[in-house]
Protein backbone atom coordinates (compact mmCIF):
# COMPACT_ATOMS: atom_id res chain seq x y z
CA UNK A 1 0.00 0.00 0.00
CA UNK A 2 1.23 3.60 -1.23
CA UNK A 3 0.96 5.82 1.96
CA UNK A 4 2.01 9.08 3.14
CA UNK A 5 0.39 9.61 6.36
CA UNK A 6 2.61 5.79 7.56
CA UNK A 7 5.78 5.50 6.18
CA UNK A 8 6.26 1.79 7.47
CA UNK A 9 9.51 2.06 5.74
CA UNK A 10 11.09 5.16 7.36
CA UNK A 11 10.17 3.53 10.48
CA UNK A 12 11.75 0.22 10.37
CA UNK A 13 14.83 2.21 8.43
CA UNK A 14 14.89 3.93 11.72
CA UNK A 15 14.24 1.62 14.17
CA UNK A 16 17.00 -0.74 12.33
CA UNK A 17 19.43 2.16 13.07
CA UNK A 18 18.61 2.84 16.23
CA UNK A 19 18.84 -0.78 17.04
CA UNK A 20 22.46 -1.03 15.69
CA UNK A 21 23.52 2.13 17.11
CA UNK A 22 23.02 0.72 20.23
CA UNK A 23 25.17 -2.49 19.48
CA UNK A 24 27.74 0.01 18.01
CA UNK A 25 28.02 2.36 20.93
CA UNK A 26 28.49 -1.04 23.60
CA UNK A 27 31.33 -1.95 21.42
CA UNK A 28 32.91 1.28 21.09
CA UNK A 29 32.30 1.30 25.10
CA UNK A 30 33.77 -1.92 26.08
CA UNK A 31 36.73 -1.39 23.14
CA UNK A 32 37.71 1.97 24.90
CA UNK A 33 37.25 1.26 28.43
CA UNK A 34 38.93 -2.51 28.30
CA UNK A 35 35.61 -4.10 30.18
CA UNK A 36 33.04 -6.28 28.93
CA UNK A 37 30.85 -4.77 31.96
CA UNK A 38 30.76 -0.99 32.13
CA UNK A 39 27.39 -1.22 34.65
CA UNK A 40 25.54 -3.50 36.37
CA UNK A 41 23.15 -3.93 33.26
CA UNK A 42 25.70 -4.59 31.16
CA UNK A 43 25.70 -8.45 33.35
CA UNK A 44 23.48 -8.15 36.41
CA UNK A 45 25.16 -11.90 37.87
CA UNK A 46 28.88 -11.14 36.25
CA UNK A 47 28.65 -7.91 38.01
CA UNK A 48 27.99 -9.70 41.76
CA UNK A 49 30.30 -12.65 40.56
CA UNK A 50 33.06 -10.04 40.06
CA UNK A 51 32.84 -8.18 42.99
CA UNK A 52 33.41 -10.70 45.63
CA UNK A 53 35.89 -12.02 43.26
CA UNK A 54 37.74 -8.46 43.93
CA UNK A 55 37.36 -8.87 47.53
CA UNK A 56 39.36 -12.32 47.39
CA UNK A 57 41.89 -10.38 45.44
CA UNK A 58 42.29 -7.38 47.35
CA UNK A 59 42.70 -9.59 50.81
CA UNK A 60 44.48 -12.09 49.03
CA UNK A 61 46.81 -9.81 48.55
CA UNK A 62 46.89 -7.83 51.97
CA UNK A 63 47.07 -11.56 53.21
CA UNK A 64 50.50 -11.37 51.38
CA UNK A 65 52.07 -8.33 53.16
CA UNK A 66 50.46 -9.58 56.27
CA UNK A 67 52.90 -12.79 55.89
CA UNK A 68 55.63 -10.85 54.47
CA UNK A 69 55.73 -8.77 57.87
CA UNK A 70 55.90 -11.86 60.22
CA UNK A 71 58.76 -13.10 58.05
CA UNK A 72 60.60 -9.99 59.01
CA UNK A 73 59.15 -10.41 62.56
CA UNK A 74 60.61 -13.39 62.71
CA UNK A 75 63.93 -12.16 60.88
CA UNK A 76 64.24 -9.96 63.74
CA UNK A 77 63.31 -12.81 66.65
CA UNK A 78 65.93 -14.53 65.27
CA UNK A 79 68.62 -11.83 64.78
CA UNK A 80 68.34 -10.66 68.57
CA UNK A 81 68.23 -14.62 69.63
CA UNK A 82 71.46 -15.11 67.83
CA UNK A 83 73.33 -12.65 69.38
CA UNK A 84 72.30 -13.38 72.73
CA UNK A 85 73.88 -16.55 72.05
CA UNK A 86 76.95 -15.16 70.71
CA UNK A 87 77.06 -13.45 74.87
CA UNK A 88 76.39 -16.59 76.44
CA UNK A 89 78.87 -18.17 74.76
CA UNK A 90 81.47 -16.24 76.54
CA UNK A 91 79.74 -15.95 79.48
CA UNK A 92 80.21 -19.93 79.65
CA UNK A 93 83.86 -19.33 78.39
CA UNK A 94 84.05 -17.82 81.49
CA UNK A 95 82.06 -19.95 83.88
CA UNK A 96 84.66 -22.49 82.67
CA UNK A 97 88.04 -20.51 83.21
CA UNK A 98 86.52 -19.49 86.63
CA UNK A 99 86.01 -23.32 87.68
CA UNK A 100 89.77 -23.88 87.61
CA UNK A 101 91.13 -24.18 90.88
CA UNK A 102 94.42 -22.79 89.81
CA UNK A 103 92.58 -19.04 90.26
CA UNK A 104 92.52 -16.85 93.29
CA UNK A 105 89.48 -14.82 94.72
CA UNK A 106 91.13 -11.81 93.19
CA UNK A 107 90.82 -13.46 89.34
CA UNK A 108 87.86 -14.27 89.88
CA UNK A 109 86.13 -10.96 90.68
CA UNK A 110 87.83 -9.61 87.71
CA UNK A 111 85.81 -12.54 85.69
CA UNK A 112 82.55 -11.79 87.30
CA UNK A 113 83.32 -8.35 86.46
CA UNK A 114 83.05 -9.09 82.50
CA UNK A 115 80.32 -12.20 83.30
CA UNK A 116 77.88 -9.23 85.23
CA UNK A 117 78.58 -7.10 82.09
CA UNK A 118 77.49 -9.70 79.78
CA UNK A 119 74.73 -10.60 82.13
CA UNK A 120 74.10 -6.84 81.58
CA UNK A 121 73.95 -6.61 77.92
CA UNK A 122 71.91 -10.14 77.18
CA UNK A 123 68.82 -8.29 79.08
CA UNK A 124 69.94 -5.34 77.05
CA UNK A 125 69.19 -7.57 73.86
CA UNK A 126 66.15 -9.02 75.10
CA UNK A 127 64.73 -5.89 75.78
CA UNK A 128 65.87 -4.30 72.20
CA UNK A 129 64.78 -6.59 70.10
CA UNK A 130 61.79 -5.68 68.87
CA UNK A 131 59.56 -5.24 65.79
CA UNK A 132 57.18 -2.43 64.62
CA UNK A 133 57.39 -1.55 68.77
CA UNK A 134 56.35 -4.93 69.46
CA UNK A 135 58.97 -6.67 71.90
CA UNK A 136 59.83 -10.68 70.52
CA UNK A 137 62.23 -12.29 73.20
CA UNK A 138 60.35 -11.00 76.75
CA UNK A 139 57.39 -12.49 76.23
CA UNK A 140 55.02 -9.15 76.34
CA UNK A 141 54.74 -8.86 72.78
CA UNK A 142 51.06 -9.11 71.14
CA UNK A 143 48.60 -10.33 73.72
CA UNK A 144 50.65 -11.76 76.69
CA UNK A 145 53.42 -12.86 74.28
CA UNK A 146 51.24 -14.33 71.57
CA UNK A 147 51.14 -13.70 68.17
CA UNK A 148 48.15 -13.90 65.11
CA UNK A 149 49.02 -13.51 61.87
CA UNK A 150 45.96 -13.07 59.36
CA UNK A 151 47.26 -15.24 56.74
CA UNK A 152 44.28 -15.10 54.16
CA UNK A 153 41.05 -13.48 52.97
CA UNK A 154 38.56 -15.21 54.81
CA UNK A 155 37.51 -14.92 58.56
CA UNK A 156 39.51 -17.94 60.27
CA UNK A 157 42.47 -17.84 58.02
CA UNK A 158 44.72 -16.69 60.73
CA UNK A 159 47.80 -18.27 62.62
CA UNK A 160 49.21 -18.33 65.97
CA UNK A 161 52.52 -18.04 67.39
CA UNK A 162 53.57 -17.95 70.89
CA UNK A 163 56.57 -15.76 71.99
CA UNK A 164 57.08 -16.49 75.43
CA UNK A 165 60.46 -15.10 77.07
CA UNK A 166 63.52 -16.96 75.68
CA UNK A 167 65.04 -16.82 79.52
CA UNK A 168 64.21 -20.36 81.45
CA UNK A 169 62.15 -19.28 84.52
CA UNK A 170 62.89 -20.55 87.76
CA UNK A 171 60.29 -20.85 90.97
CA UNK A 172 62.33 -21.30 94.42
CA UNK A 173 61.64 -20.11 97.67
CA UNK A 174 64.09 -17.36 98.63
CA UNK A 175 64.91 -14.68 100.74
CA UNK A 176 62.21 -11.83 100.24
CA UNK A 177 64.13 -8.08 100.51
CA UNK A 178 60.50 -6.54 100.00
CA UNK A 179 59.45 -7.38 103.25
CA UNK A 180 61.76 -6.94 106.35
CA UNK A 181 61.58 -8.42 109.99
CA UNK A 182 62.67 -6.45 113.03
CA UNK A 183 62.56 -7.70 116.89
CA UNK A 184 62.08 -5.92 119.88
CA UNK A 185 62.17 -6.94 123.68
CA UNK A 186 60.11 -5.69 126.44
CA UNK A 187 58.54 -7.03 129.34
CA UNK A 188 55.44 -6.48 131.52
CA UNK A 189 54.74 -5.45 135.05
CA UNK A 190 54.71 -9.38 136.27
CA UNK A 191 57.78 -10.58 134.59
CA UNK A 192 56.43 -12.04 131.49
CA UNK A 193 58.89 -11.80 128.33
CA UNK A 194 57.74 -10.58 125.23
CA UNK A 195 59.67 -10.38 122.05
CA UNK A 196 57.69 -8.90 119.19
CA UNK A 197 58.62 -9.96 115.13
CA UNK A 198 57.49 -6.86 113.69
CA UNK A 199 57.38 -7.17 109.78
CA UNK A 200 57.05 -4.51 106.85
CA UNK A 201 56.09 -4.96 103.47
CA UNK A 202 53.79 -6.42 101.45
CA UNK A 203 52.97 -9.84 103.58
CA UNK A 204 51.61 -12.53 100.99
CA UNK A 205 50.08 -15.56 102.19
CA UNK A 206 52.89 -18.61 101.44
CA UNK A 207 55.41 -16.32 102.69
CA UNK A 208 57.64 -17.88 105.98
CA UNK A 209 59.45 -16.31 108.44
CA UNK A 210 62.23 -18.22 109.97
CA UNK A 211 64.39 -17.42 113.09
CA UNK A 212 66.81 -18.66 116.06
CA UNK A 213 65.07 -18.42 119.40
CA UNK A 214 68.05 -18.09 122.61
CA UNK A 215 67.47 -18.24 126.51
CA UNK A 216 69.69 -16.16 128.15
CA UNK A 217 70.20 -14.43 131.34
CA UNK A 218 68.10 -11.29 131.61
CA UNK A 219 70.74 -8.46 131.60
CA UNK A 220 70.42 -5.67 133.93
CA UNK A 221 67.35 -3.48 134.56
CA UNK A 222 65.15 -6.35 133.17
CA UNK A 223 62.51 -7.48 134.75
CA UNK A 224 62.21 -11.46 135.48
CA UNK A 225 65.35 -12.48 136.92
CA UNK A 226 66.41 -15.52 136.27
CA UNK A 227 68.89 -16.38 139.67
CA UNK A 228 67.41 -15.68 143.21
CA UNK A 229 68.85 -15.25 146.52
CA UNK A 230 69.41 -19.45 146.61
CA UNK A 231 71.14 -19.61 142.98
CA UNK A 232 73.66 -22.19 144.26
CA UNK A 233 70.33 -24.69 143.71
CA UNK A 234 69.65 -23.09 140.47
CA UNK A 235 70.71 -24.51 137.16
CA UNK A 236 69.21 -23.59 133.83
CA UNK A 237 69.71 -24.60 129.76
CA UNK A 238 70.34 -22.19 127.21
CA UNK A 239 69.32 -24.19 123.90
CA UNK A 240 69.03 -22.66 120.43
CA UNK A 241 66.22 -23.31 118.52
CA UNK A 242 65.93 -22.57 115.18
CA UNK A 243 62.20 -22.15 113.67
CA UNK A 244 59.94 -20.70 111.06
CA UNK A 245 56.14 -19.59 110.89
CA UNK A 246 54.13 -19.39 108.27
CA UNK A 247 52.02 -15.95 106.62
CA UNK A 248 48.15 -16.10 106.23
CA UNK A 249 47.61 -12.65 104.89
CA UNK A 250 44.74 -10.91 103.34
CA UNK A 251 44.31 -9.24 100.15
CA UNK A 252 45.84 -6.16 101.46
CA UNK A 253 48.84 -7.97 102.62
CA UNK A 254 48.12 -7.50 106.10
CA UNK A 255 48.69 -10.26 108.86
CA UNK A 256 46.06 -12.70 109.44
CA UNK A 257 47.63 -15.56 110.99
CA UNK A 258 50.41 -17.61 111.40
CA UNK A 259 51.24 -21.16 111.53
CA UNK A 260 54.48 -22.60 113.78
CA UNK A 261 56.51 -25.37 112.01
CA UNK A 262 58.59 -25.82 115.05
CA UNK A 263 59.30 -25.51 118.57
CA UNK A 264 60.75 -22.75 120.37
CA UNK A 265 63.22 -22.89 122.79
CA UNK A 266 62.63 -23.89 126.57
CA UNK A 267 64.41 -22.89 129.67
CA UNK A 268 64.55 -24.87 132.44
CA UNK A 269 65.35 -24.61 136.41
CA UNK A 270 66.37 -26.94 138.60
CA UNK A 271 64.72 -26.34 142.21
CA UNK A 272 63.98 -28.94 145.05
CA UNK A 273 64.84 -31.57 142.90
CA UNK A 274 62.30 -30.61 139.96
CA UNK A 275 62.49 -29.36 136.53
CA UNK A 276 60.76 -26.49 136.02
CA UNK A 277 60.06 -26.12 131.96
CA UNK A 278 59.74 -22.31 131.07
CA UNK A 279 59.32 -22.09 127.51
CA UNK A 280 58.61 -19.77 124.71
CA UNK A 281 55.64 -19.82 122.31
CA UNK A 282 53.93 -17.97 119.61
CA UNK A 283 51.31 -15.74 119.90
CA UNK A 284 50.70 -13.27 117.16
CA UNK A 285 49.73 -11.37 115.74
CA UNK A 286 49.18 -9.49 118.62
CA UNK A 287 46.22 -8.53 119.53
CA UNK A 288 47.81 -5.33 121.44
CA UNK A 289 50.11 -3.80 118.75
CA UNK A 290 49.55 -3.85 114.53
CA UNK A 291 48.43 -6.65 112.76
CA UNK A 292 51.89 -6.87 111.39
CA UNK A 293 53.41 -7.93 114.91
CA UNK A 294 53.77 -11.51 115.96
CA UNK A 295 54.72 -11.86 119.39
CA UNK A 296 57.19 -14.39 121.11
CA UNK A 297 55.70 -14.68 125.03
CA UNK A 298 58.06 -16.71 127.83
CA UNK A 299 55.54 -18.53 129.95
CA UNK A 300 55.42 -18.41 133.56
CA UNK A 301 58.06 -15.05 133.91
CA UNK A 302 61.56 -15.28 135.09
CA UNK A 303 64.19 -15.79 132.49
CA UNK A 304 64.98 -13.40 128.79
CA UNK A 305 65.21 -14.23 125.51
CA UNK A 306 66.27 -12.97 122.41
CA UNK A 307 65.57 -13.28 118.65
CA UNK A 308 68.03 -13.60 115.87
CA UNK A 309 68.27 -14.50 112.66
CA UNK A 310 65.43 -13.11 111.12
CA UNK A 311 64.67 -13.35 107.66
CA UNK A 312 61.28 -13.24 105.40
CA UNK A 313 61.03 -15.95 102.54
CA UNK A 314 58.47 -16.40 99.87
CA UNK A 315 58.53 -18.25 96.50
CA UNK A 316 59.97 -16.09 93.95
CA UNK A 317 60.05 -16.61 90.17
CA UNK A 318 62.92 -15.36 88.63
CA UNK A 319 65.58 -15.65 85.45
CA UNK A 320 67.92 -18.26 86.91
CA UNK A 321 70.98 -16.96 84.45
CA UNK A 322 70.21 -13.55 85.44
CA UNK A 323 71.19 -14.38 88.91
CA UNK A 324 74.55 -16.68 88.31
CA UNK A 325 77.66 -16.11 89.53
CA UNK A 326 80.93 -17.03 89.22
CA UNK A 327 83.04 -15.70 92.28
CA UNK A 328 83.47 -18.98 93.67
CA UNK A 329 84.45 -22.65 91.98
CA UNK A 330 81.01 -23.74 93.14
CA UNK A 331 78.61 -21.30 92.02
CA UNK A 332 81.08 -20.93 88.51
CA UNK A 333 80.50 -25.10 87.87
CA UNK A 334 76.55 -24.57 88.66
CA UNK A 335 76.32 -21.47 86.01
CA UNK A 336 78.23 -23.76 83.41
CA UNK A 337 74.87 -25.80 83.98
CA UNK A 338 72.67 -22.97 84.13
CA UNK A 339 74.16 -21.91 81.16
CA UNK A 340 74.20 -25.04 78.84
CA UNK A 341 70.17 -25.31 79.56
CA UNK A 342 69.52 -21.97 78.80
CA UNK A 343 71.58 -22.67 75.14
CA UNK A 344 69.92 -25.37 74.57
CA UNK A 345 66.39 -23.71 75.11
CA UNK A 346 67.49 -20.86 72.41
CA UNK A 347 68.94 -23.27 70.10
CA UNK A 348 65.58 -24.64 70.00
CA UNK A 349 63.67 -21.88 69.81
CA UNK A 350 66.21 -20.63 66.37
CA UNK A 351 64.92 -23.86 65.06
CA UNK A 352 61.54 -22.71 65.77
CA UNK A 353 61.69 -19.56 64.44
CA UNK A 354 63.52 -20.78 61.64
CA UNK A 355 60.85 -23.46 60.54
CA UNK A 356 58.26 -20.58 61.24
CA UNK A 357 59.89 -18.38 58.36
CA UNK A 358 59.73 -21.25 56.00
CA UNK A 359 56.31 -22.20 56.81
CA UNK A 360 55.29 -18.20 55.94
CA UNK A 361 57.53 -18.39 52.87
CA UNK A 362 55.06 -21.35 51.42
CA UNK A 363 52.03 -19.72 52.70
CA UNK A 364 53.05 -16.48 50.72
CA UNK A 365 53.99 -18.20 47.39
CA UNK A 366 50.79 -20.10 47.88
CA UNK A 367 48.85 -16.60 48.28
CA UNK A 368 50.40 -15.34 45.39
CA UNK A 369 49.36 -18.30 43.11
CA UNK A 370 45.86 -17.58 44.69
CA UNK A 371 46.03 -13.89 43.61
CA UNK A 372 47.05 -15.03 40.31
CA UNK A 373 43.76 -17.49 40.11
CA UNK A 374 41.30 -15.19 41.47
CA UNK A 375 42.68 -12.09 39.30
CA UNK A 376 42.35 -14.60 36.47
CA UNK A 377 38.84 -15.51 37.09
CA UNK A 378 37.73 -11.93 37.18
CA UNK A 379 39.40 -11.35 34.17
CA UNK A 380 37.61 -13.88 31.97
CA UNK A 381 34.35 -12.16 33.66
CA UNK A 382 35.02 -8.31 33.87
CA UNK A 383 37.18 -7.52 30.70
CA UNK A 384 36.69 -7.14 26.75
CA UNK A 385 37.36 -9.85 24.65
CA UNK A 386 39.01 -7.25 21.84
CA UNK A 387 38.63 -9.79 18.99
CA UNK A 388 35.06 -10.11 19.37
CA UNK A 389 34.29 -6.44 20.27
CA UNK A 390 36.11 -5.11 17.09
CA UNK A 391 33.90 -8.09 14.87
CA UNK A 392 30.79 -6.60 16.73
CA UNK A 393 32.08 -3.21 15.65
CA UNK A 394 33.14 -3.36 12.40
CA UNK A 395 29.43 -5.22 11.67
CA UNK A 396 27.44 -2.84 13.49
CA UNK A 397 29.30 -0.13 11.49
CA UNK A 398 28.01 -1.85 7.95
CA UNK A 399 24.53 -2.36 9.38
CA UNK A 400 24.47 1.62 10.47
CA UNK A 401 25.81 2.11 7.10
CA UNK A 402 23.02 0.36 5.31
CA UNK A 403 19.86 1.25 8.09
CA UNK A 404 20.74 5.25 6.98
CA UNK A 405 20.98 4.11 3.15
CA UNK A 406 17.27 2.62 3.61
CA UNK A 407 15.81 5.51 5.85
CA UNK A 408 17.10 8.09 2.94
CA UNK A 409 15.63 5.72 1.02
CA UNK A 410 12.33 5.18 2.06
CA UNK A 411 12.36 9.34 2.99
CA UNK A 412 12.19 9.84 -0.97
CA UNK A 413 9.80 7.31 -1.52
CA UNK A 414 6.71 9.30 -1.04
CA UNK A 415 7.55 11.77 -3.21
CA UNK A 416 7.02 9.25 -5.94
CA UNK A 417 2.93 9.99 -5.03
CA UNK A 418 3.32 13.86 -6.53
CA UNK A 419 3.64 12.04 -9.61
CA UNK A 420 0.66 10.46 -9.23
CA UNK A 421 -1.26 13.38 -8.49
CA UNK A 422 0.27 15.22 -11.39
CA UNK A 423 -1.04 12.88 -13.63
Amino acid sequence: MISVATNAGAIMARYASSSVYNVLETSMERLSSGKRINSAKDDAAGTAVAIGLEAQIQGTEQAQRNVSDAIGLFASAEAGVSEINGLMQRMRELAVQSSNGVYTAADRTIMELEYQSLTSAVKQRIANTRFNEQSLLDGTGGMNGSFEFKVGANQGNSISYDFPSVMPLKTSFKENAAVTATSSHHADANNWQFVDVNLSGPLETGMRVSYTLTATDPPPGVGGQWLNENAVNWTRKLPAATGYFDIVADGSGNLQSISSYSTPAYMQQWHGGQYAPRGAYISGPSVHHSNTVVEFNMQYGGGYFTITDLKVEGWVTEVELFSSSILTQVKAASAVTVLDSTMESMSQRLASYGAASNRFTSIANQLGTTTMKLSQAKGRIMDADFATETSALARAGILQQAANAMLAQANTDPQNILALLRD
